[in-house]
């Protein structure tokens, strides 16, 4: 009898370290479909990955507390106004797309600290990016940038970025 709750207590303290631990890579993302089926206030993070979507889909909206997005790997050439009303976001990403232009939605994401959008066609990166005060990580490499917008040297908390292939401006040099 000991050695069964002995193996109980070593089975549950293993169970929740590794749940505790597991990389933020591991994160469970719903796909659309699983969403749809559950309470929209409990779904926190969605992924839109590999659908050929040319537009984000308007159900999406009724996801207040999403906290991660990814919306990578299809057709998507703008990102709709009603994204910047997920206030909890923190983590988006919209690689692989068709984008020419930065989405200025994407600016009132207040809490963002992670934004992906590399392989795109984005030339440019709008003055409002100072406002995502709460960025860790930036990755918008394969992208034709011709500079480092000096409103990236504003985000204070800013680690990393990934970004080959873009020319860097003298004061972001100055920084980084």
């Amino acid at each position: 009898m000991k050695m069964k709750k002995t193996f109980a207590l070593f089975f549950l303290f293993n169970f929740f370290t590794d749940y505790f631990s597991q990389d933020q890579d591991q994160v469970q993302y719903l796909n659309l479909s699983e969403a749809m089926k559950i309470n929209p206030d409990s779904v926190f993070n969605l992924s839109l990955r590999k659908m050929k979507l040319d537009s984000v889909p308007i159900a999406i909206m009724k996801f207040k507390n999403l906290q991660k997005l990814d919306l990578s790997n299809n057709h998507l050439s703008e990102i709709p106004l009603f994204v910047s009303q997920f206030k909890q976001l923190e983590e988006l990403e919209f690689s692989k797309n068709k984008f020419k232009q930065f989405p200025l939605s994407i600016c009132a994401l207040s809490k963002l600290k992670t934004l992906k959008f590399n392989r795109n066609e984005i030339d440019s990166l709008p003055v409002c990016i100072s406002n995502l005060s709460n960025l860790h990580y930036l990755d918008f490499w394969d992208n034709p940038l011709k500079f480092y917008p000096e409103e990236l040297i504003q985000l204070e908390n800013l680690k990393e970025i990934h970004a080959e292939g873009i020319r860097y401006g003298p004061k972001f040099q100055e920084k980084w």
